[in-house]
């Protein structure tokens, strides 16, 4: 079993486990911070693994300290308030640990741009943002979180009266 651990309070006892992160506050615009960069003491390497990420839609409800649920007890997932947020950026690198190139993609009024260094920004898909998922590009995801009006108070910015 891949989540045993050894309990500081029970010598050579060795029981089953499980790690939770939970937020007690989610920010108007969340950033992801991908791990990219391996360091060990043979050599230092890039992680190219393939992470997908919504465009769209990522909900964080679930994962609020007040709204989490336990193996005791159970919460109606009607319950839990949908705070969802939607991609804006991506800083991508491309290349090795000791050279590379890095790129974004930025969604400005309605319309994924790719931005590169001297070039001229230019208009790509919504599945070009994501295609990069696949080849182990990504290292920084933003997201700005959507104003929403179920439920009162939950999804509205700090000092934001307004839905």
């Amino acid at each position: 079993h891949e989540n045993i651990f050894q309990c500081e309070g029970c010598p050579g006892e060795r029981r089953p486990a499980s790690k939770q992160l939970t937020l007690s506050k989610l920010p108007n615009t969340l950033v992801v911070h991908l791990k990219r960069f391996g360091v060990s003491t043979v050599r230092d390497t890039k992680l190219n693994q393939s992470v997908q990420f919504p465009l769209v839609g990522l909900d964080l409800g679930k994962h609020l300290t007040g709204w989490r649920s336990s193996q005791e007890e159970q919460v109606n997932s009607d319950q839990v308030p949908s705070l969802l947020y939607d991609l804006c950026g991506v800083v991508n690198h491309v290349g090795t640990l000791s050279k590379g190139h890095y790129f974004a993609h930025v969604l400005e009024g309605g319309q994924w741009w790719r931005c590169d260094d001297g070039k001229q920004p230019f208009l790509i898909t919504p599945e070009e943002v994501t295609e990069n998922s696949l080849t182990g590009n990504p290292y920084l995801l933003f997201y700005t979180r959507r104003k929403y009006s179920a439920s009162p108070g939950l999804n509205q910015a700090p000092n934001d009266s307004t839905n």
